[in-house]
């Protein structure tokens, strides 16, 4: 298992063009030690797409479990946002925010390289599909060329928790996914190409998978731990265009 937790939040959006190499050194000089400081969040990576239409940014939060995201420790960062934070929610568009179970894990680490599939169970048929990717296809995935995990996350709706200062920041109650596979590895062409020429081709043809199939890649371009900065005095993180 490469995934660290039983939890994870997962996160699709757009910038406006005009804030994004600000939201950059926000999201790496703030808002990620802010989030790795609630006990409980383990690991972040943020990844960034090329791809015309996709959402251009990815965010995987890895937690212990889904109690995490709703402790008082995290409500009282959702809801006292810094003037940095505020500044910045303003600039985000087409939010996607998802807390998912860890369904399953397969792995040996992080890659470079990030593709999220987005697809949607059949209510009477979810047990099915979820066996059949847990017994089958994801194992076989794991194996391939260039893959060094593949992970199964489902998301709970109860887990979004209350509206929040944040989120009324943003304007409008955010999107959802339904499960999610993330596939993750240091070939940037395997990564873009088992999608299309595994994982879609077998879901589509599976009667427990309704609806389209959302397929995104990113390159990931910051991973930290809980554990790197722990030991960083909080004066020491650079929080430059905060003022």
């Amino acid at each position: 298992m490469s995934l660290l937790g039983k939890g994870a939040v997962l996160v699709w959006c757009d910038i406006d063009p005009a804030a994004a190499d600000e939201h950059e050194r926000w999201h790496s000089y703030e808002h990620i030690p802010e989030r790795l400081g609630v006990p409980g969040y383990l690991r972040v990576r943020r990844g960034i797409s090329p791809d015309q239409g996709a959402p251009r940014i990815f965010v995987l939060y890895e937690v212990r479990d889904l109690d995490v995201v709703l402790s008082p420790a995290y409500m009282q960062r959702l809801n006292s946002p810094s003037a940095w934070t505020t500044r910045m929610m303003r600039s985000v568009q087409r939010l996607n925010r998802t807390p998912c179970r860890v369904s399953g894990s397969f792995g040996t680490g992080i890659g470079s390289h990030v593709a999220a599939i987005r697809i949607s169970p059949e209510p009477v048929g979810a047990s099915r599909l979820r066996h059949w990717l847990l017994a089958g296809l994801l194992p076989q995935v794991a194996g391939l060329p260039g893959v060094v995990g593949v992970h199964l996350l489902e998301a709970d709706a109860a887990a979004r928790g209350p509206n929040t200062r944040e989120q009324a920041l943003r304007g409008k109650r955010d999107e959802a996914a339904d499960w999610v596979i993330v596939l993750e590895g240091f070939d940037r062409a395997a990564i873009r190409e088992i999608p299309a020429s595994h994982l879609a081709v077998e879901l589509v043809a599976h009667d427990d998978v309704r609806g389209d199939i959302a397929v995104s890649v990113y390159e990931l371009v910051h991973i930290a731990g809980a554990e790197d900065l722990a030991s960083v005095p909080v004066a020491q993180v650079p929080v430059f265009g905060s003022a």
